[in-house]
């Protein structure tokens, strides 16, 4: 109360002034990432809405200038159907148009020698062997497909049974010239190696050979089958060249030194040697 007797009313802070709390004034420990709120006093106690900065998560704390404990904070995760709402990669997501597993026919070895890395003749034949398993298994496959009544797929491993089929005589072929250039070139004239060959590649070339060589001034030459020693079972070219020359009326003889190599006589067709 004034001297004058008027009763003064008493001052008021003015409501919609806006206080900020300073980290140190706060009472609150935050971290750096976390911003500052501005507070009005009409709003303290109430909820106060903050984003993480890494989690990318809304948390609205119990009370206002509250620590979560790293027990509590720990137990914040990202519910389930959070989870589920987020986009994955095509490449981890499950595809409707997935292709169906390969048949078990193509589970056959992989190749020993790939083209892009050898040409010999070994690697050359070890492919058309495994064509030859690939041809078996496609072939074995597409009856099993007919007798289970499923004309379709019959038909498709068949088909790919004869194109396993056809790249392996091609492989063979190629693998038989290789072969060949390999045990021949720089050979003396008058002398053939048929090592390594099949019995009808061995027949075809002892053929030309024999064809060409009166022609180069050759009245004996010597072919070299080997002893059979690394053939399975019994040996197949060195026979196989003896009845050929039989049927040819040449004479020929076994080299006394060597047992793998037949001499042959390509003068005036003689008496068969026996």
């Amino acid at each position: 109360m004034s001297r004058s007797g008027s009763v003064s009313e008493p001052s008021r802070a003015p409501s919609a002034v806006s206080i900020q709390c300073p980290p140190s004034a706060a009472g609150t420990h935050r971290s750096p990432s976390v911003p500052v709120v501005h507070r009005s006093p009409s709003a303290a106690g109430t909820s106060i809405t903050r984003a993480p900065s890494a989690a990318g998560i809304f948390r609205t704390p119990s009370a206002a200038g509250v620590t979560l404990p790293p027990s509590v904070a720990a137990s914040q995760r990202i519910p389930p159907s959070v989870i589920g709402s987020r986009h994955v990669p095509p490449s981890m997501a499950p595809s409707r148009h997935t292709p169906p597993p390969e048949p078990e026919f193509a589970a056959a070895p992989s190749d020993i020698a790939p083209e892009s890395e050898s040409r010999s003749g070994a690697a050359l034949r070890a492919r058309a062997r495994l064509e030859g398993d690939k041809m078996r298994m496609a072939f074995e496959a597409s009856q099993e497909a007919y007798r289970a009544q499923d004309g379709e797929r019959a038909k498709e491993l068949a088909d790919l049974g004869r194109s396993h089929q056809t790249r392996m005589q091609e492989l063979h072929g190629e693998a038989a010239e290789q072969i060949f250039r390999e045990k021949n070139d720089g050979r003396e004239p008058g002398e053939i190696d048929l090592h390594g060959l099949f019995v009808k590649e061995a027949l075809s070339r002892l053929s030309q050979f024999i064809r060409e060589a009166p022609t180069l001034g050759q009245t004996n030459v010597r072919v070299i089958t080997g002893k059979g020693l690394h053939s399975e079972g019994d040996p197949q070219i060195l026979p196989a060249v003896e009845d050929s020359l039989r049927k040819k009326g040449l004479r020929h003889h076994t080299d006394e030194a060597n047992a793998g190599v037949i001499v042959v006589e390509l003068g005036p067709r003689s008496p068969v040697s026996e």
